[in-house]
């Protein structure tokens, strides 16, 4: 992901569209990378890295939140097209919460201060547990398949 955290009036289209390429296209292209194999074998699972800003949009960070919601619509109408055609691949998006990540120091700024995601601010390892632990831990995968083939 990529952002630009400023007021939108002073964000240039160049900077809008990268967030935007790199943000929602990354993960549209990224899907289509994995549904041509998935589809062939008729299973797996994409999980999508959605925001909470893909719900609440706050102000400074219109390029993001917009590029999340635009993940989020594509992934609920790419989910209800792989449930019509009856298909075994297996699309979720998980929505996360502000975490500690260097996203703010490598994101263009033109803010007075350093930013920091809004609070309340959850280190990655407590997204990572919630996501993967149990279900890891108990011979799972993410989407409930067996993290290693039968032989």
């Amino acid at each position: 992901m990529t952002t630009v955290l400023s007021p939108f009036k002073q964000i240039t289209a160049e900077e809008f569209k990268r967030v935007t390429e790199v943000t929602y296209l990354g993960a549209v292209y990224g899907t289509m990378a994995a549904l041509r194999r998935m589809l062939r074998r008729d299973r797996g699972c994409i999980v999508q890295v959605g925001s909470a800003l893909a719900y609440r949009s706050i102000p400074l960070q219109a390029p993001y939140c917009g590029a999340k919601h635009a993940v989020k619509g594509f992934t609920d109408s790419l989910r209800s097209e792989l449930l019509h055609d009856h298909s075994n691949v297996h699309l979720t998006m998980v929505q996360m919460p502000a975490l500690n990540t260097p996203q703010f120091d490598w994101c263009r700024t033109r803010l007075p201060r350093h930013p920091q995601p809004v609070p309340p601010i959850f280190q990655p390892e407590v997204a990572a547990e919630a996501m993967c632990g149990p279900r890891i831990i108990n011979g799972g995968s993410v989407c409930g398949e067996p993290t290693v083939e039968p032989l």
